[in-house]
């Protein structure tokens, strides 16, 4: 569950992530907590690039954001890598500024990042005996599940859930400052 109000151009429903793509390679979503800085500019820049393959909704209005920003960038990346969700995650964060704790969900796979500075707190839990894995932006939201031992994503890293486990965990970026947010 995703409660997040909008980060960036107007307060429509319509920006409130999680944001959605289909293309023919199957569904995927992202949720995330954060902002991406000059992004009016981003996406012009990112439809530019793709020869006009991204395109944003109601590009110049309220309408296209930073979630579907993010989105539709890792997604054209992945593209450009024959498919390998990684490498765009990889890329996306190794180019592109902004901070970010996020989830981006495919058919089977559940992508969890994170900032290379650390700026948005994520966190995780994953019980032996569950398969289950939880992901919260606070240990708060874990205090309603008896025995979770909540974890942090490290600033940088990207981890991969799939049938209830983590099978992957991966470092992306060189350790830098932390930024955390004060709140």
């Amino acid at each position: 569950v995703q409660t997040r109000y909008t980060t960036s151009g107007s307060r429509s429903t319509r920006n409130i992530p999680p944001q959605y793509l289909r293309t023919t390679r199957g569904f995927f979503g992202l949720v995330h907590n954060g902002n991406i800085p000059n992004i009016q500019q981003k996406k012009r820049d990112l439809e530019l690039v793709s020869g006009g393959e991204v395109r944003f909704s109601e590009q110049g209005s309220d309408h296209a954001n930073d979630t579907e920003y993010m989105l539709k960038y890792i997604v054209y990346l992945a593209q450009q890598r024959d498919w390998d969700m990684l490498k765009a995650i990889r890329m996306f964060m190794q180019v592109t500024n902004g901070t970010y704790s996020a989830a981006l969900l495919t058919d089977d796979v559940v992508y969890v990042f994170r900032d290379p500075w650390g700026n948005r707190p994520l966190f995780y839990a994953n019980p032996e005996e569950s398969h289950t894995v939880y992901i919260g932006s606070e240990t708060h939201a874990f205090r309603h599940v008896p025995h979770l031992r909540p974890r942090e994503v490290e600033p940088g890293s990207i981890m991969c859930v799939q049938g209830g486990r983590i099978v992957r965990e991966d470092g992306v970026m060189a350790k830098i400052p932390a930024a955390h947010c004060v709140f």
